[in-house]
């Protein structure tokens, strides 16, 4: 039992069928053209399959609403790191003058 109590031939079993499942996923996608449809959808606001397109102010308004629900989602991890960080840091000791 040389892998966390897992049989090699178990662990092969699983890496081919993730491997094969992964490959056949990229394929489909590949013959689907969501690449192109994708980077269009991004670029110039072609919705994919339709004569749709959206104006630069629709797809700013879409651009503004992702990056504010990642701000928000990242915002108290990052704000928790920074706490973290700084109140580790010691604050240097202040020095008595002494009189002459």
């Amino acid at each position: 039992m040389p892998f966390w109590g897992y049989s090699f031939l178990y662990i092969m079993k699983k890496f081919f069928t993730v491997f094969f499942l992964v490959t056949s996923l990229i394929i489909i996608l590949d013959s689907l053209h969501f690449g192109y449809g994708l980077i269009m959808f991004f670029f110039a606001g072609i919705i994919p399959g339709t004569n749709l397109q959206l104006t630069p102010e629709q797809m700013l308004v879409l651009y503004v609403f992702a990056v504010s629900i990642v701000v928000i989602r990242l915002k108290p991890q990052i704000m928790r790191k920074l706490y973290q960080v700084f109140s580790k840091q010691k604050q240097p000791k202040t020095r008595k003058l002494k009189h002459v």
